[in-house]
């Protein structure tokens, strides 16, 4: 035991010099290879100032809506009147018929058309219920989540205020007649997200994947390109050593990146972000658990162009399971279970909250653990991984250049 003990000393100290020159060698690679130098500092400097101008107008209004106004009645004309003050709606078109208004809709000049009924009003007047016909393209959700709820509010509106003018006629006084008609009145509130705006939820779930995505192209290019140049030379005895290396040499890069999306990005196109320092930790650690799994991959490269087809499997699915966008609860067991394996899983729900709701690490705890336990669980795999299945070079008799 006090054997062992003695030679654990010199024997971290080995291991932190060979980790030395691994770094130094892989800064001096990049120095040469001007192209994985390239994509290191491009993608995070494109990428995301892409992405935000893309939902800089942050919410979507007034969608385009055509209007067939059979009636063309005091009435009716109220109700166009509120529907064009309605944020969510703006009339383009007035038109004719409902042959030209499925014809515009086709040709998407709009996605929504109204039809108000000839009997509009005179049916009103008889105390009788009418309807008002709407075709909406349901084809881009987002929009019809928008342009539905503008024409309800619109017609609840116009309810409201003709229930209150007949009780008014019949003797009732003003209030008295609102308190009859509308007795519940709503009080909506968006508890930490009080724009309701899609940009602002959902660009900054998307740099949690732009850094997965750096990570996995520029380890995996680095690798390829080594293994195509013939400078594929770790050692046998310590193969997960030298990977580790060169992974730590360009978390430099990363986290350049991440001090880039966080502290300028963000506060350049005003997305929320309450907890910028919260962010960033949690950034860090999600970095520490996807570096294992970096590895294997960056490993199995045969070429450079290998980590590109690769990413194709932890983009999507890495968003689209982690419950950011979609209740997790609301997806089959299975799905949660291979969600709870992913990194990005807990860095989306920990990101969520710093963005959101508080600017205390405290609260990201839980989910610094949970990244905590997958990176021992990876790393322990990767290690046996990579030592059992021995050097990957490129297959070619000569190295080319």
């Amino acid at each position: 035991m006090r054997k062992a003990w003695a030679n654990f000393g010199p024997s971290l100290r080995a291991g932190a010099g060979r980790l030395g020159e691994l770094i130094r060698d892989e800064l001096r690679f990049l120095r040469l290879q001007p192209l994985v130098l390239f994509i290191a500092l491009l993608l995070p400097v494109f990428y995301p100032p892409v992405i935000s101008t893309i939902y800089y107008r942050d919410q979507a209004q007034e969608r385009p809506t055509l209007l067939i106004d059979a009636d063309n009645s005091e009435l009716s004309r109220k109700l166009t009147s509120m529907l064009e003050a309605t944020q969510g709606l703006q009339l383009v078109k007035r038109l004719g018929s409902l042959d030209d208004g499925y014809e515009a809709i086709k040709r998407r000049e709009a996605e929504l058309l109204l039809f108000i009924p000839p009997d509009f009003s005179t049916r009103i007047k008889q105390g009788r219920t009418t309807d008002i016909k709407m075709w909406m393209n349901a084809a881009n959700m987002y929009a019809y989540s928008l342009s539905y709820p503008a024409v309800l509010n619109a017609v609840t509106t116009l309810n409201a205020m003709i229930g209150v003018s007949f009780f008014y006629t019949q003797g009732m006084p003003t209030a008295l007649a609102k308190q009859r008609v509308m007795p519940i009145n709503q009080d909506l509130r968006y508890a930490y997200h009080p724009t309701a705006s899609y940009g602002n939820f959902f660009v900054t779930g998307v740099w949690v994947i732009v850094m997965q995505q750096l990570m996995l192209i520029v380890f995996g290019f680095s690798i390829g390109t080594r293994k195509e140049v013939g400078l594929y030379d770790y050692e046998n005895e310590r193969p997960f050593l030298y990977l580790a290396g060169k992974f730590v040499a360009q978390s430099v890069f990363f986290l350049l990146a991440m001090v880039l999306i966080l502290f300028v990005v963000q506060p350049a196109f005003h997305w929320t972000l309450r907890g910028a320092f919260a962010a960033l930790l949690l950034l860090i650690a999600f970095m520490i658990a996807w570096m294992p799994v970096v590895v294997v991959i960056g490993h199995f490269c045969r070429d450079r162009w290998t980590p590109f087809q690769v990413l194709m499997f932890f983009s999507t699915p890495a968003l689209m399971f982690s419950g950011f966008a979609w209740p997790l609860d609301k997806m089959p067991p299975f799905v949660q279970a291979v969600a709870a394996l992913f990194p990005a899983t807990p860095t989306l729900l920990g990101i969520r909250l710093a963005q959101m709701k508080t600017a205390s690490f405290a609260p990201l705890l839980p989910y610094c653990g949970w990244l905590a336990a997958q990176f021992v669980v990876y790393f322990a795999l990767a290690l046996l991984i990579v030592r059992r299945s021995g050097p990957q070079p490129f297959p070619h008799d000569k190295p080319t250049v």
